[in-house]
């Protein structure tokens, strides 16, 4: 006959003889009592192996109990939660609960490890007033007078206790108990099945449950919702009231309304020192808590079973996890393994959500960081914009700020830009700042003279010519426009070109197509135009000097230059860039400019604008000495409306014209030659050449005197 065994989950086998020879072996042991056959056994002993279920088990002991004796019903009690325990092992018509109780309560004990049958006369017990556990009063109680117990035993396993409950007192025929013992092999057996069975089958629900809740959770992203989720799932596993969970040390969320924190509580140092789960009721809350006030709101909830778990991740406690209960019965120890899955699950998505949540705060500030970068990259291109963003300009006054704004606006679109000023205001440098922000600037910036070019070579310079077109032509040419396709040509001093050549330069504006000199063909160029003039277009255009229609066109999007005089707060900038910028060429240690120097250079109107600035701080570098600018030469200019005589039709010797320059401004700073309003910080001279210069030109201060009479 073969065995057949049941594989658990964690690796264990638990036999189950599923033919009769085991059985057989141990009923030869035994004298079969004369009215039972032999057969009696084995039949008994096939019948049981063929058992599954509890139902089939109570059905068929039942079937043959009664042929051996008289009893009001029966009930097995095996062993749980590591042999601590025991618990009916099915519900029969007067089986009250299936409460367990402790196996060392001083009769359980004795039964289980008992090698016979033993019986006990429940009226004798009581009379003589013996201690015995409660379930068995209870059944005296209910009118049994003896109590049959059968120990069960598998392979010297003892699996628990086959329980004979009688009305009658009378003790059972020695003949009926070795039946009873030989029959004791083949329930033991099926009741180790069974149990077998039932726990493959719990851990296969156990498995799939985790599973489940494992599915459910590993999508969540924030705390909130593990919470929401993870009740909903843990209610229909653990089949509880509410879930709370903590996490350590802050409060995760609470769904009871607890008023103690859970740092406050004794019971939760239990929970962290303890690997596994820890149940309670309760009133053993309150007896450990002496009647906290988390104790009590639990009863006022209707909370009776409590069981709780911390949550590890790593080898860091990072919080904790309570079911609570209304039956204090409700957690078992066998949900253990379970509670303990649930928990490594739960750790992992705590910790996940709480990395989540970090990552999102992180996210959140990430984004508000960039919309103030945003914000303060559109501040700065704005600033930058309107103060000195191109390489080589510099200033930040009003006007300046105006020009680099219609610089930015303009730079990267196609529209023709007029720039308009006085020479030397740096038209030149605003066309290259205009070329270099567009989407052209990857391709050189081409720039002509218009002023510059011989007039005999100017059509050949700007639109090419073909080889023998004219005399010296040996190869054929490309011209500038050519040259610029697909960038930006500089068109500068245009409103010198000669009438004939503007006629042409009007078709490329119009066509965007040039034909050159000799040529039979019409070549298409994509080109950006630029044009800068000093002169008055309009007045140009009054006077015939300048076409019209090409006014138009070029006039699309007009800049006008201001001239340094109108924005004398760069001044002081321009002056100390040039000054670096000359001081280095020089190599020449020169590190800054005396104030009265700069009150000068204010207060002269630079008439040469930014390029007689540039010139003479040249110039000053490499007179200079020292290691700051003292002295500038600045020329001799007559200011407008001074009531000097400007007629310069009447030719005067330089020296009398300086003279009279000299006297009329120290008039003007009343005598006063040195100081903060003197004729000297005026003049843009130290006060002892200014006396110097009075004394070598004759002037007295008897003549200011004269003069302010």
């Amino acid at each position: 006959m073969k065995e057949k065994a049941i594989s658990l989950t964690d690796g264990s086998e638990l036999s189950i003889a599923s033919e009769s020879h085991i059985r057989k072996r141990e009923v030869l042991k035994i004298q079969l009592p004369k009215e039972v056959s032999a057969s009696f056994l084995l039949r008994f002993s096939q019948d049981m192996a063929a058992v599954q279920s509890k139902r089939e088990f109570v059905a068929t002991m039942h079937s043959y109990l009664k042929q051996l004796l008289s009893y009001e019903d029966f009930l097995v009690c095996t062993l749980i939660d590591g042999n601590t325990r025991h618990r009916t092992f099915f519900y029969s018509v007067s089986a009250e609960s299936n409460e367990g109780y402790p196996v060392e309560d001083g009769f359980f004990p004795i039964v289980l490890r008992a090698q016979q049958i033993l019986q006990f006369d429940l009226e004798e017990i009581h009379q003589t007033g013996q201690v015995v556990p409660s379930y068995i009063k209870n059944k005296y109680q209910k009118g049994i007078n003896l109590i049959v117990t059968v120990p069960l035993r598998a392979r010297k396993e003892e699996v628990g206790v086959l329980f004979l409950l009688c009305k009658d007192k009378n003790k059972l025929d020695p003949n009926v108990l070795n039946l009873l013992q030989a029959m004791s092999y083949s329930i033991a057996f099926t009741v180790a099945g069974i149990l077998a069975s039932e726990e493959i089958e719990r851990r296969e629900k156990e498995k799939r449950l985790l599973l489940s809740f494992s599915q459910a959770i590993a999508a969540i992203r924030s705390k909130k919702d593990l919470l929401e989720v993870a009740t909903q799932q843990l209610r229909e596993i653990f089949l509880c009231k509410d879930v709370t969970m903590y996490r350590i040390p802050e409060t995760f969320s609470q769904n009871l309304a607890h008023v103690s924190s859970i740092d406050s509580e004794r019971i939760v140092a239990r929970i962290l020192e303890s690997e596994k789960p820890l149940i309670f009721s309760a009133h053993e809350l309150n007896a450990e808590d002496n009647l906290s006030e988390y104790g009590q709101s639990l009863v006022k909830e209707g909370v009776e079973g409590y069981m709780a778990m911390r949550l590890i991740y790593g080898n860091r406690t990072i919080g904790v996890i309570t079911l609570l209960a209304e039956k204090k019965n409700i957690f078992q120890e066998k949900q253990y393994s379970l509670m303990m899955g649930v928990a490594a699950q739960l750790s992992i998505a705590l910790s996940n959500a709480a990395a989540n949540e970090q990552i999102e705060n992180q996210l959140v500030e990430i984004r508000r960081y960039k919309e103030q970068l945003e914000k303060e990259n559109i501040y700065f291109h704005e600033e930058a914009v309107t103060t000195c963003n191109f390489s080589g300009i510099i200033g930040n006054s009003v006007k300046m700020q105006q020009v680099y704004t219609l610089v930015s606006q303009v730079a990267d679109s196609t529209a023709t830009v007029l720039l308009l000023g006085e020479s030397g205001t740096g038209k030149e440098m605003i066309a290259q700042a205009i070329h270099t922000t567009s989407s052209r600037k990857e391709k050189q910036m081409i720039k002509v003279n218009c002023a510059a070019l011989p007039l005999s070579l100017i059509e050949s310079e700007l639109f090419g010519h073909e080889k023998g077109s004219f005399t010296g032509a040996i190869s054929r040419r490309m011209g500038k426009f050519e040259q610029a396709d697909q960038s930006t040509i500089f068109l500068d001093e245009i409103g010198e070109l000669p009438p004939e050549v503007q006629v042409k330069l009007l078709r490329v504006l119009q066509e965007k197509e040039i034909e050159r000199i000799g040529g039979h063909s019409r070549t298409k160029v994509d080109i950006r135009i630029i044009a800068a003039t000093n002169r008055n277009l309009e007045k140009e255009v009054s006077e015939g000097r300048f076409r019209l229609d090409l006014y138009y066109r070029l006039n699309v999007f007009p800049i006008i230059l201001p001239p340094l005089r109108e924005r004398k707060e760069d001044i002081p900038l321009l002056a100390e860039y040039f000054m670096a910028r000359y001081a280095k060429k020089a190599g020449k240690r020169v590190a800054g400019i005396a104030k009265n120097v700069i009150d000068s250079m204010v207060l002269y109107p630079w008439p040469g604008n930014v390029r007689e600035l540039e010139h003479m701080m040249e110039r000053t570098v490499l007179l200079t000495n020292d290691l700051v600018i003292k002295q500038i030469d600045l020329p001799m200019i007559m200011p407008e409306n001074t009531g000097i005589n400007t007629d310069f039709t009447q030719i005067k010797p330089l020296q009398e014209i300086e003279r009279e320059y000299i006297l009329h401004v120290v008039k003007v700073c009343n005598g006063r030659i040195s100081g903060p309003h003197g004729a000297a910080i005026r003049l843009g001279l130290p006060s002892t050449t200014l006396l110097s210069k009075m004394q070598k030109l004759g002037i007295r201060k008897e003549h200011v005197v004269e003069d302010q009479r």
